[in-house]
């Protein structure tokens, strides 16, 4: 089970340099109509992501008030310190290839990704 696991980790390992490398090499040939569509999807694919860490019914089961806790666990500044540690290395990345610009970095910003 161990070199299994450590045969996927390291293939997982070159899927995602190749991704990034992609991902750069295309930020640069793209025309910049395609440039921003990438900055605009991948904001707004980090707010769907975002919240899909958060699942309100937990709350009510346990006998919460669903709407209360969404509200304080979106206003947890540990839960956005969290998150933008969690994600610092992608966002890091991201920045320097050019995706974190104009609304696209709004996006980013909004969804509690990037500070």
């Amino acid at each position: 089970m161990r070199g299994v696991t450590r045969i996927h980790v390291v293939e997982e390992a070159r899927h995602v340099r190749y991704a990034r490398e992609e991902l750069r090499r295309q930020m640069v040939t793209a025309p910049a109509w395609e440039r921003e569509l990438t900055r605009v999807s991948c904001g707004e694919a980090a707010r769907v992501f975002s919240t899909c860490f958060v699942n309100p019914q937990v709350y009510e089961n346990v006998g919460l008030d669903r709407r209360e806790a969404v509200a304080q666990v979106k206003a947890s500044g540990h839960r956005r310190e969290v998150m933008q540690n969690g994600a610092k290395r992608l966002t890091d990345f991201l920045d320097d290839i050019g995706v974190l610009r104009g609304v696209g970095r709004r996006l980013w910003v909004s969804s509690g990704l990037l500070a």
